[in-house]
């Protein structure tokens, strides 16, 4: 019998296969074949840091509003917006039709970075909705360590999402601002990826 992550592997090559001859949306310049995507976006307070005159926020909405324009009907998102506390977009997938995907971007927009980044009750509620709604891959975005939430520990946080997803084998990619300078948060977060067969992409 194959496993989660053989299925979900097979899937993503048949609807790729399946799909038009157009390139398949990108995000941060990767593309994302799968077609059931939930973004974890922060949005701690450090995410309004500037980089050539552009905050992490705004270069993150801009982002988004890109490759949401570029899915279409067949792609199904969600969008989980956290710092110290969690707001999602729907908490289920849905269609990227037009009302959905006016309605995601209103939402996104009115998300104001502030607080911490508690990073594992973030990945936590991500991987439930995963289980639940059949996520194909988690796209993770964050400019930095855990600094609070229910587990801060870099270690087990490693341990306890390792454990989480074991059986769902859901990968989750994690794009990171500003690891240059923090050799300790880039070591993290490019172990994480690595733990769940995801791509770890350093965006500044």
């Amino acid at each position: 019998m194959r496993s989660p992550r053989a299925i979900a592997a097979f899937a993503a090559a048949v609807l790729a296969a399946w799909a038009t001859a157009d390139d398949p949306p990108e995000f941060f310049g990767r593309p994302i074949i799968e077609r059931r995507v939930l973004f974890v976006l922060d949005h701690s307070k450090s995410m309004l840091s500037r980089l050539d005159g552009q905050t992490r926020q705004e270069r993150l909405r801009e982002e988004v509003d890109t490759i949401l324009r570029a899915m279409d009907a067949y792609h199904y998102v969600d969008i989980h917006c956290f710092n110290d506390r969690l707001v999602t977009f729907r908490r289920e997938l849905v269609p990227c039709n037009d009302q959905n995907r006016a309605e995601a971007l209103a939402f996104l927009s009115e998300q104001t970075p502030r607080g911490r980044t508690a990073t594992y009750d973030a990945l936590k509620s991500a991987l439930v909705e995963g289980l639940e709604q059949g996520v194909q891959r988690i796209v993770f975005v964050t400019d930095g360590e855990p600094t609070t939430g229910t587990v801060v520990d870099p270690a087990q946080i490693l341990a306890r999402l390792r454990k989480q997803n074991e059986r769902l084998e859901i990968p989750i990619d994690v794009l990171a601002f500003d690891t240059s300078r923090y050799p300790a948060r880039r070591a993290f977060l490019k172990q994480l990826a690595a733990d769940h067969d995801g791509e770890f992409v350093e965006l500044d």
